[in-house]
């Protein structure tokens, strides 16, 4: 049976509700509202692949080569720690992004190699925030995860 306080009640819960800033998304939801993010590990294979493009696309002078070697040669490939991120034991997909950007930082900002090192550790680090152990290429399978499950992302540029 219809009862002619309700719609009254109803508009007055959706008032209260905008009055403190809970209204719902789809009733008078701003256009300038913050979206979701895009999922983080999308954003980092995004990114690979701009840097991949780049390792190709970007020759170094000798000079810029290096700063780029003295700064990844400063610190163990995360992805197989025997070798320097300046050689990695393969050119798989983390090294060929890693190798990227470090080409643009220098070539396009004018890094110096303490500037490359601590951008690429930071990229790094978003790539995988829990931690490369350095043993994913001595691991079975190690080399075709993705870099937030500890791998290198394998070595097809097409299917990373």
């Amino acid at each position: 049976m219809w009862n002619p306080r309700k719609p009254v009640a109803v508009a007055g819960f959706f008032l209260v509700l905008f009055f403190f800033g809970a209204m719902p998304a789809t009733f008078g939801a701003s256009s300038d509202a913050p979206k979701p993010e895009e999922d983080s590990a999308e954003i980092i294979r995004a990114q690979a692949v701009e840097y991949i493009a780049l390792n190709r696309s970007l020759t170094l002078t000798a000079k810029q080569e290096a700063v780029k070697k003295a700064a990844l040669s400063s610190f163990p490939a995360p992805c197989c720690k025997n070798f320097s991120m300046a050689t990695c034991c393969c050119p798989c997909n983390l090294a060929k992004a890693v190798w990227g950007l470090s080409k643009k930082l220098v070539v396009h900002e004018g890094y110096d190699a303490t500037q490359v090192k601590e951008a690429v550790q930071k990229w790094l680090r978003a790539a995988n925030p829990d931690g490369f152990n350095g043993n994913a290429c001595n691991e079975p399978w190690g080399c075709v995860k993705p870099f937030e499950s500890n791998g290198c992302g394998g070595m097809r540029e097409n299917a990373l």
